[in-house]
């Protein structure tokens, strides 16, 4: 027999899960500091830019990593917040692992975009906060010549799949306002940056600071919630 329910009547998490992608240097890795009681799975050699501080990191160099990683916070998750840094190397990592297996190129794509898919959907699930970080990829128009950036993976697949998997999509730039240069998370897609905000009411940019996302996101949900109730 199926079930039919309303959405007020389905039970919510309370959790928020992202992409937050963005040029080399701007401040990915360091964007995973700024949530409390955290775990960062590190799969770039960029952890110099948070040596000062008190992160929890674990490195992961392939794809059983990654999955060991998946089945630690399954079973006994004692943090809050997981920020995997970055997606993008680790689909490549994974990518690297296929096509010393399979003798077709193509083969190894599709079975590259599968795995990275699955990974993203299972740490998307757990019951905490969930950050994916990734590079930054431009791509010219070559009729129109315009410049558009989003999230860089290999392949044609994940490009258009991850997207759609996750809640918030973010582009993390600066924003030039009054004259002075500031460091924000763009949360709105426009004419050169993919984002979006499935809650629909964050402001466009925001400052780089996971925990008040989290704040913010959990706070209008708790709200939607109770103006439906």
């Amino acid at each position: 027999m199926i079930k039919i329910s309303k959405p007020v009547g389905i039970q919510h998490t309370q959790n928020v899960n992202a992409l937050v992608y963005g040029e080399a240097g701007i401040g990915k890795t360091v964007l995973a500091t700024t949530a409390s009681d955290s775990l960062l799975v590190a799969a770039e050699p960029g952890i110099l830019s948070i040596l000062d501080t008190q992160q929890d990191v674990t490195e992961v160099k392939s794809l059983k990593d990654v999955k060991e990683v998946y089945a630690f916070l399954k079973k006994d998750n004692p943090y809050q917040t997981v920020t995997l840094d970055s997606i993008s190397e680790i689909a490549q990592v994974v990518l690297n692992e296929y096509k010393a297996l399979e003798r077709d190129p193509r083969q190894a794509y599709m079975k590259m975009a599968e795995e990275i898919i699955s990974v993203i959907r299972a740490f998307r699930d757990l019951p905490m906060n969930v950050i994916f970080i990734a590079k930054q990829d431009r791509i010219t128009d070559e009729l129109s010549g315009r410049t558009m950036y989003g999230p860089l993976f290999p392949g044609k697949q994940l490009k258009a799949e991850i997207p759609y998997q996750l809640d918030i999509v973010m582009a993390m730039r600066f924003v030039r306002k009054d004259g002075v240069t500031h460091r924000k998370l763009q949360t709105e897609a426009d004419i050169q940056y993919t984002a979006k905000d499935r809650t629909g009411k964050l402001e466009k940019y925001i400052d780089p600071n996971l925990d008040a996302l989290f704040e913010t996101a959990c706070a209008i949900q708790q709200t939607n919630l109770e103006l439906r109730s």
